[in-house]
């Protein structure tokens, strides 16, 4: 009968089956390793309380548990670990069908990428996940240990970043709140400022933010918040070059030019992401007050190149 992959049904309860295929798949790896696997501190407790908080898919020959893998959720990923097939049952694609019910789930689920960890010495585990798509894209230690001990990797669900960016994109809202919830208002933009971003395919980017009403005068913006630059007037602008990390989802911008003199070759390192028509940033900086705040822009690409009745409509409310 041929093994199906299935997601572990709420009546599943062999818990000490999947704990036996968990340790026996592992088991190769106990004097190759250090520290020890986590593999080794499960019981069959402690993995029913793990699918209740994450998504368990399984490898069933009839009812019998040959393999498995969990999937947490993040913010825009799932998260994959404990990835295991039966010994006698590998090399039969086993794994990788399992892997491909995750990622199935990640892509009805609307998520952007998956992410895993391997440890450092298991460089056929590397090679394994790289042929499903992984990429490595950072090395991390366990706690009390001064060198690497294992890797990260991802496997993108989406088109990359750097392939999604370059466009004009309005800005739709540009909100800040502190760590409590609290929104506060920039007084130097407004709370509904008018923005355009251009990113070009040759690595250059422009931005241009003004407070949308100016019949008032408006303060200058806070000069020396982190990873921001400074409005005058009720007005921003900057332009200059920018370089695209895809593994991390961040753009880094280095401003050339720049409204206020300070912020003429600064570095700015945001978070981006694309979903369809809309571009949303996140960066940490400060309120007027030097309030730490999280910062979201989201913009809408404009399609082609609006003349100038276009633009009145577009910046119209």
């Amino acid at each position: 009968m041929e093994v199906r992959i299935a997601r572990a049904p709420e009546t599943f309860s062999d818990w000490t089956g999947l704990l036996q295929v968990l340790q026996g798949a592992f088991a190769f790896m106990a004097d190759r390793i250090d520290p020890p696997s986590s593999v080794h501190r499960l019981t069959p407790t402690s993995i029913a309380t793990k699918s209740q908080e994450e998504t368990l898919f399984l490898a069933l020959d009839d009812d019998e548990v040959v393999g498995c893998v969990f999937a947490a959720p993040r913010s825009d990923s799932l998260y994959v670990s404990k990835l295991a097939v039966r010994k006698d049952r590998q090399r039969n694609g086993i794994g990788r069908r399992l892997m491909g019910a995750v990622e199935d789930h990640a892509r009805a689920t609307g998520r952007s990428y998956l992410e895993l960890e391997t440890r450092i010495e298991l460089t056929e585990n590397h090679k394994a996940f790289a042929s499903l798509g992984f990429i490595k894209i950072g090395e991390h230690a366990h706690d009390g240990y001064d060198h690497p001990t294992f890797i990260t990797m991802r496997k993108q669900l989406r088109e990359s970043l750097s392939s999604t960016l370059p466009g004009t994109w309005l800005l739709e809202s540009r909100i800040d709140v502190t760590a409590s919830g609290e929104r506060r208002v920039d007084p130097s933009l407004g709370d509904d400022p008018v923005a355009l971003l251009f990113y070009d395919r040759s690595g250059h980017f422009a931005a241009q933010f003004m407070k949308r009403d100016r019949s008032v005068a408006a303060p200058d913006g806070p000069g020396g918040a982190p990873n921001n630059s400074r409005a005058q007037g009720g007005y921003d602008a900057y332009f200059g070059t920018y370089t695209v990390d895809d593994a991390q989802g961040t753009v880094t911008q280095r401003l050339v030019g720049a409204l206020s003199a300070e912020n003429v070759g600064a570095v700015l390192t945001r978070a981006m992401e694309v979903r369809g028509d809309r571009l949303v940033i996140r960066l940490q900086t400060n309120a007027s007050d030097g309030t730490a705040v999280t910062r979201t822009l989201t913009w809408k690409r404009v399609a082609g190149e609006p003349g100038e009745k276009g633009l009145k409509e577009s910046y119209g409310r």
